[in-house]
C-alpha cells in the first residue's frame, strides 16, 4: 500500500505494470486517468462506462481503446496488467490516492515515456519500423522528456511546447 500525491499540474509518465493489477482510491483532489484497453473494444464500441469516451485503434490486427475517466475523492480506479495508463492531476489541485497493488510478486512497471522509459532499449531499426519514422525522430521524441516517473501534465508540456508522442500511439505500436 502506497500514498502517492500529485501536484497540480503534473503525471505519472505512462506505464504499465507486467503482472499486477493496480487499485487507487482518490482521497483528496481532482483529475483523471486514462487507460488503453483491448478488452472494451468489441463489447461496446460507443459505450461510455463513466468516462468522457473512447476512441479505437488497431494495431497488429488488435482493436485498442482509449479510456478517459474523470477522478474525484472518493473514486476507485482498477488498472489491470498490460493496460497503459496515465494519471494526470487537474492543474488547479493536487491528487492524493492510496494504491494497493495485487499480484505484486515479480512485477515490472514499464513507463513508456520519460527517462527510463523501455522505448530507449529498442534498437534504430525496430524504432524505425514501430513508428514509420526516421529512428533520429524517434529518439528526439524519446529523449525529449528529462523528468522520470513524473513529468508534466499535458497542460502545462503545452506551454512548454515540448513533443510527446500521443500515450495511445505509443501503446499499440508494440501490440
Amino acid at each position: 500500500m502506497t500514498l502517492g500525491s500529485l501536484l497540480q499540474g503534473s503525471m505519472i509518465a505512462p506505464f504499465y505494470n507486467s503482472r499486477s493489477t493496480k487499485i487507487t482510491v482518490i482521497v483528496e483532489g481532482k483529475g483523471y486517468v486514462e487507460t488503453v484497453c483491448p478488452h472494451l473494444s468489441e463489447r461496446g464500441r460507443s459505450r461510455e462506462e463513466g468516462g468522457e469516451g473512447h476512441e479505437g485503434r488497431e494495431g497488429g490486427g488488435q482493436r485498442y481503446q482509449k479510456v478517459r475517466s474523470q477522478v474525484s475523492r472518493g473514486t476507485v480506479t482498477v488498472i489491470p496488467p498490460g493496460h497503459p495508463t496515465v494519471i494526470v492531476a487537474s492543474r488547479g489541485r493536487n491528487l492524493e490516492a492510496v494504491c494497493f497493488e495485487i499480484r505484486a510478486e515479480r512485477n515490472e512497471r514499464n513507463y513508456l515515456a520519460g527517462r527510463n522509459n523501455v522505448l530507449k532499449q529498442l534498437d534504430r531499426e525496430a524504432k524505425e519500423l514501430s513508428f514509420d519514422m526516421p529512428a533520429r525522430e524517434v529518439e528526439e521524441v524519446l529523449n525529449a522528456q528529462g523528468e522520470q516517473i513524473i513529468v508534466a501534465g499535458p497542460e502545462e508540456r503545452e506551454r512548454r511546447e515540448r513533443p510527446l508522442l500521443p500515450m495511445l500511439e505509443i501503446a499499440t505500436a508494440f501490440m
